[in-house]
C-alpha cells in the first residue's frame, strides 16, 4: 500500500514537482518510462477519459486476475490526448490512487500493427498492461516515491530505476503468457514486432540521453529477451500439463527449469504441491483420511489415481509418517513460505502450507498460517472467490479438532463449523461432505455419517471426486448402485486425431518415425541420466514430449474444436478445473484447454 503525503509543506512540494514533471520532455526513460509510468498522482490530473472498449477492459480484468496485485480493484483508464500530442508526450503509467492510466494514441499504436491479427493485438496490449500492473505486485511505486513520506529515503539511482523497468518488462510479457495469450506471436512476428517497439519506444529524449540505448536498440534488445523468455515459458507449460495427469515427479523438475528464469510465487508455490502430492503417494491412510486437495496456482489440484482405505485413524497428528514423507512435506513448506515472502497477499500459498503443516502434525503451524492468509484477506480487500475462503474456513475446524483431538468438545465444534459453511454458502467445496462425514465417522456417528456419503454417491459428475475419494465414499455409502460407474449410457461418438506417428507406432519406434516425418527437436536435456526431449511437427499444429525417448505427452496446438463438441469425445462427464486463464476439461488420458468457448490445445497422455 502507498504511503501518501500528510504535511501541507509535503503536498505543496509534491504538487510543484508533478506540475514541472508534467511540463518537462521525459528524460531518462526505459522501456515505458521510468519516470512517466510511475506517478504519485491520480487519473483525474490528466484530462477526459474516454469510454474503455470491453475487449481491452477484458483484457485488463483478465490480466489482474493472474498477476494478483496488491492494489484493491485495480481501474483502467483511456486519456484523450490532442491531435498535437504524439506518443512520447503521454505513455502507459500506474498511479498512486491504483489506476492504470494509458492514452488513446498508444491504443491506436496497438490496433494498427495489431490490425490484421487479434491474436497479436490481444498479446500487444497484455503486454503493455501486464508492464504497467507488474509496477503494482512489485510495489515500485513506494520503492521510487519513498522519499516523499515523513521519513526520508536516499534517491533512487538510475541503474535501480532500469532494474524496476526490466522487472516490469520481463513480467509483463511472463504474466501476458500466463494469461494465455499468445505471446509466441510477439517473437515469430518480429518484424512487425520491432517496428511497434520502435514506435512505443521513441522519446524525445532518447538521442541526448547516452544513458539509455535508442529506440532502435531497445526494441532490438527486447525482442532478444522475449525469445529467451518464450524458449523458459516453455518449462512452465509443460509443468502444468503433467500437473493435470499427476505427474509430479517430472513437474518439479520443469518448474525447476523455469525458476531459473523467474522466482514467482507461481512457481514456488506450484512446486509445492507436487512435494505434497509425492508425500501422499507414500502416506497410505493418512493421505485420504481427510480430502485436502492441494491447491496449484490457477485452482488446478493435483488428481492422484492411487487406491486409498482408512483404517483405524482418529486424526492425522497420529499417523506414523516414514521419514521420505516428513523430508517431501518440509520441502513443500520450504516452499510455500518462500511463494508467500514473494507476495504476501497469496492465499493459495498458505492454504497449502495449512494442509501439508495438518499432514506432518503440526496443526498449532496449520492455524497460523490459515490465521495470516485470512488477515491478508481482510486487510488487502482482496477479491477472491468465495471458494477459497470456505476452504480456509473448513482447515480451520479440521486444526482446531487435531490439536486436541482427544475432548469430545473439539470435535463437536468441527463438526458443527463444517455444517455451518455447508448452509452459509451456495456452492460449497465439495470436499466439506466428506470432511463432515469422516469426522461423524470419528465420533461413532455413523448413521448421520451415512447421509453425507450418500449424497456424494449420488452425484451426478461423480468425475468431481478424485479415484482415491471415489473409492472411499463407495465403500463407505450404502444403497446407491454404480456409485463407481461414472455414466452407464454416454458413449464417446468421437476420437481425437493423432499424428500418424503416435497412433500407428509404440515405443521407441515413436521417436524414429517422428525423425523419419522430419520433427524437429525443440529441447532436449538429460534428467538423473534420463533422457528428456520435446519435438514439434513440420507444420506446427504437434508438440510431443518424449521421456528416456518413449511418448509421454502428446500437444495439438490447434485442434479446431468448440466446447460444446467435448462431450462427444469423452464416455463420461468431464472433469472442469477452472484456471485465472483459461478453463481445463479432463477426460481419462486427455484433457482441453479452453478460452472464450474455443478449445486452445489437447493434451494427449501415454
Amino acid at each position: 500500500m502507498i504511503v501518501q503525503p500528510r504535511s501541507f509543506l509535503t503536498l505543496f512540494l509534491l504538487f510543484v514537482l508533478q506540475i514541472a514533471y508534467i511540463a518537462k520532455s521525459h528524460a531518462e526513460q526505459d522501456i515505458l518510462s521510468t519516470e512517466s509510468t510511475l506517478q504519485v498522482a491520480t487519473v483525474d490530473q490528466f484530462g477526459e477519459q474516454l469510454a474503455v472498449p470491453a475487449d481491452i477492459q477484458a483484457i485488463f480484468k483478465r490480466m489482474n486476475a493472474v498477476i494478483h496485485t496488491k492494489i484493491y480493484d485495480p481501474q483502467l483508464a483511456i486519456i484523450k490526448t490532442s491531435n498535437t500530442d504524439d506518443i512520447s508526450s503521454f505513455p502507459p503509467q500506474a498511479l498512486s490512487d491504483g489506476s492504470v492510466v494509458i492514452s488513446d494514441k498508444v491504443v491506436a499504436l496497438i490496433q494498427q500493427y495489431g490490425a490484421q491479427n487479434p491474436d497479436l493485438l490481444n498479446a500487444l496490449m497484455a503486454f503493455v498492461i501486464g508492464h504497467e500492473l507488474a509496477h503494482f505486485e512489485n510495489d515500485d511505486l513506494k520503492k521510487l516515491f519513498g522519499h516523499f513520506e515523513s521519513k526520508p529515503e536516499r534517491a533512487i539511482t538510475p541503474d535501480e530505476k532500469k532494474a524496476i523497468e526490466l522487472s516490469a518488462d520481463k513480467k509483463g510479457f511472463l504474466y501476458a503468457a500466463f494469461a494465455g495469450y499468445k505471446v509466441g506471436l510477439l517473437v515469430k512476428e518480429k518484424q512487425t514486432v520491432i517496428q511497434f517497439l520502435e514506435a512505443f519506444f521513441k522519446q524525445n529524449s532518447a538521442t541526448d540521453n547516452h544513458t539509455y540505448p535508442t529506440p532502435e536498440q531497445r526494441a532490438a534488445q527486447t525482442i532478444i529477451i522475449w525469445e529467451t523468455l518464450q524458449k523458459e515459458y516453455m518449462f512452465y507449460e509443460y509443468g502444468v500439463r503433467l500437473s493435470v495427469f499427476d505427474q509430479c515427479n517430472h513437474v518439479s523438475y520443469f518448474l525447476n527449469k523455469f525458476r531459473h528464469t523467474y522466482q514467482g510465487k507461481e512457481v514456488q508455490n506450484n512446486m509445492g504441491v507436487c512435494y505434497l502430492q509425492l508425500a501422499k503417494a507414500d502416506m497410505q491412510d493418512a493421505a485420504y483420511f481427510y480430502w485436502l486437495p492441494g491447491m496449484l496456482d490457477g485452482d488446478i489440484e493435483s488428481i492422484t489415481t492411487m487406491g486409498s482405505t482408512v483404517t483405524g485413524l482418529k486424526n492425522l497428528k497420529s499417523a506414523r509418517l516414514v521419514e521420505r514423507v516428513k523430508g517431501n512435506l518440509e520441502k513443500a513448506i520450504s516452499l510455500f513460505d518462500t511463494a508467500i515472502r514473494i507476495a504476501p497477499y497469496y492465499l493459495p500459498s498458505y492454504l497449502n502450507s495449512a494442509i501439508a503443516y495438518l499432514y506432518i502434525g503440526d496443526p498449532d503451524s496449520a492455524a497460523l498460517m490459515l490465521n495470516k492468509g485470512l488477515r491478508q484477506y481482510e486487510q488487502l480487500h482482496l477479491q477472491q472467490q468465495s471458494n477459497i475462503i470456505s476452504q480456509f474456513k473448513m482447515l480451520q475446524y479440521l486444526a482446531r479438532y487435531e490439536n486436541t483431538w482427544t475432548s469430545s468438545a473439539p470435535l463437536q465444534d468441527a463438526i458443527n463449523g463444517l455444517k455451518q459453511i455447508l448452509e452459509e454458502y451456495e456452492n460449497p467445496p465439495i470436499e466439506v461432505q466428506f470432511n463432515l462425514a469422516r469426522l461423524l465417522e470419528v465420533g461413532e456417528r455413523s448413521a448421520e455419517a451415512q447421509e453425507y456419503w450418500n449424497q456424494l454417491a449420488k452425484l451426478k459428475n461423480r468425475t468431481k471426486l478424485p479415484k482415491p475419494i471415489l473409492e472411499i465414499v463407495c465403500n463407505e455409502q450404502e444403497g446407491v448402485s454404480g456409485c463407481r460407474t461414472l455414466n452407464d449410457n454416454v458413449k464417446a461418438t468421437k476420437k481425437w486425431l493423432e499424428p500418424e506417428e503416435w497412433s500407428q507406432y509404440k515405443g521407441i519406434e515413436v521417436l524414429d518415425a517422428m525423425k523419419a516425418n522430419q520433427w524437429q527437436k525443440k529441447w532436449h536435456d538429460m534428467w538423473h541420466t534420463l533422457p528428456i526431449s520435446i519435438y514439434h511437427s513440420s507444420n506446427g499444429q504437434w508438440e510431443a514430449l518424449l521421456l528416456n525417448s518413449y511418448p509421454d505427452l502428446l500437444v495439438n496446438k490447434n485442434p479446431n474444436e468448440t466446447f460444446e463438441a467435448l462431450h462427444k469425445y469423452c464416455p463420461h462427464p468431464l472433469r472442469k478445473k477452472s484456471t485465472v486463464e483459461d478453463n481445463i476439461y479432463l477426460c481419462e488420458n486427455w484433457a482441453a484447454k479452453v478460452i472464450d468457448n474455443q478449445v486452445t490445445e489437447v493434451w494427449i497422455h501415454r
